[in-house]
């Protein structure tokens, strides 16, 4: 089977990573860089060239491999040049020589991915989002670089690893303390010929209130980001106290609630008028009917007309109840704070999405509440991360493990807040009512009309007993 020619325009700094003789090789350092489409070309680039090489391309986590890397793979490299055998995680490159090559794919953290590296021999390893990886991991990868060619001839053995270097073990090992086997490439969006041109001004806009982000993202310094990965900075959420903000959807009106999932944890319910937080209602070791209830209740004492529950647990309930219990004009939203965010590109999940969203609000100065100390610390100490380029919230259980406490507070205000956007009017619906019951009164007036012609009633008896 012949070559297939894949057109391949590699900018300098992937040309000057490609040629790199190291053993390993650290490629990348911000956004729009072609990080991953550089590691893919390397990696076919290396089986073509030794025919019948054994390689390995994966990420920490196989799934996250076959969700982002792999897809890149399939879309660079045309299928008529590989097959993949999904089984056994192995793409076979089509060299036209007698060998053909094999890349084996997945991760390092699954019992069978670990097994499977006990033994391997590789030619050729490469990582994409290698920040993921610790010491121990690459303790476990780089000994498998040792292949031997099917003739017995040696190779250049290489390793591949591109990475965001935020505080990691790969910028340990590749940039602060590097022996001389290991080398970094580092490449910037503006090195990148072929990025949409707009890129690059669209990330200063999205992160014009995190400096630190566009210090990382475009010019490659992850230094910044060290000690400076607070969500909600502090100085934001002091500026937020007794805020008056008349004008901030004060028409959005309604309740948000995060049920408390264990016996020490709140269960936080808070009546928002817009982006001011009216009141609270702070307490454990209620049934879900009675959260329900308590949410009812303080929605109808500021005249709302949604309440937005977190799901996940015994959130369930809570909302079943609520569907029992509230007129159908009352809005019930369900938050899920694993699912998929609004803008997958940008956001790990909803949850990520919701705390960044309602960063963005306290940065502006939008946001209003009365003091209190243990919201204002959770709010606060929340930290956020990358996975795969997109933004990530630190766990819920890392955070009360950091604060002694879960973050109920916080998770409930962020979650009202992240909603007002998309949160029905307290008017919205007026109309129709007044329409409805304009046309009620027209009906009730054909009736009574037909009813004194027909002598059905006397016009006396109707007067004292009817009300139109």
């Amino acid at each position: 089977m012949e070559i297939i020619d894949i057109p391949y325009l590699p900018t300098e700094k992937q040309i000057m990573a490609h040629k790199d003789p190291h053993l390993y090789l650290g490629y990348g350092g911000s956004a729009g860089s072609g990080k991953s489409h550089w590691l893919v070309m390397d990696g076919y680039l290396r089986c073509i060239k030794y025919p019948g090489i054994r390689c390995f391309m994966g990420r920490k986590v196989s799934k996250a491999f076959r969700e982002t890397t792999l897809v890149t793979f399939t879309r660079v490299i045309p299928g008529r040049a590989y097959s993949i055998n999904e089984q056994k995680k192995e793409i076979t490159i089509y060299t036209g020589g007698k060998f053909n090559s094999v890349i084996q794919y997945g991760g390092i953290t699954d019992r069978e991915d670990l097994n499977a590296w006990g033994s391997a021999e590789y030619g050729w390893i490469g990582f994409d989002q290698a920040e993921e990886l610790t010491m121990h991991d690459f303790e476990v990868v780089l000994p498998r670089l040792r292949y031997l060619m099917p003739d017995g001839s040696p190779i250049l053995l290489q390793a591949r690893f591109v990475a965001n270097p935020a505080d990691c073990a790969f910028k340990n090992l590749f940039i602060k303390d590097p022996t001389e086997n290991y080398h970094f490439v580092p490449a910037l969006p503006s090195d990148n010929p072929y990025l949409d041109p707009g890129y690059i001004p669209r990330l200063r806009e999205i992160y014009r209130y995190r400096p630190e982000l566009v210090k990382a993202m475009i010019e490659g310094n992850w230094d910044i980001m060290e000690g400076s990965n607070i969500i909600i900075k502090s100085g934001w959420v002091e500026g937020s106290i007794h805020r008056a903000l008349p004008g901030i959807w004060p028409n959005k009106v309604g309740v948000s609630c995060d049920v408390s999932r264990f016996g020490d944890d709140e269960t936080v319910i808070y009546g928002l008028v817009g982006s001011s937080k009216v009141r609270q209602d702070i307490f454990s070791g209620q049934d879900t009917f009675a959260v329900a209830a308590r949410c009812w209740k303080m929605c109808k004492e500021i005249r709302g007309n949604w309440i937005i529950v977190d799901v996940i647990g015994v959130g369930a309930g809570v909302v079943d109840s609520l569907r029992q219990m509230v007129p159908k004009d009352i809005k019930i939203v369900e938050f899920n704070s694993s699912e998929r965010a609004d803008d997958p590109v940008r956001f790990y999940n909803r949850r990520a999405e919701a705390w960044w969203e309602v960063g963005q609000m306290f940065s502006q100065g939008l946001v209003a509440f009365p003091g209190d100390p243990v919201l204002e610390k959770q709010l606060s100490s929340v930290e956020y991360s990358f996975s795969n380029g997109r933004i990530l919230i630190e766990a819920k259980d890392d955070i009360k493990a950091k604060l002694g406490q879960s973050p109920d507070r916080a998770d409930a205000l962020t979650m009202g807040l992240s909603y007002l956007a998309k949160a029905p009017d307290q008017n919205e619906g007026e109309e129709e009512k007044a329409r409805i019951r304009k046309r009620e009164r027209f009906l009730a007036e054909k009736k009574r009309d037909y009813a004194l012609q027909t002598g059905e009633i006397d016009s006396g008896y109707y007067d004292s007993k009817q009300e139109v």
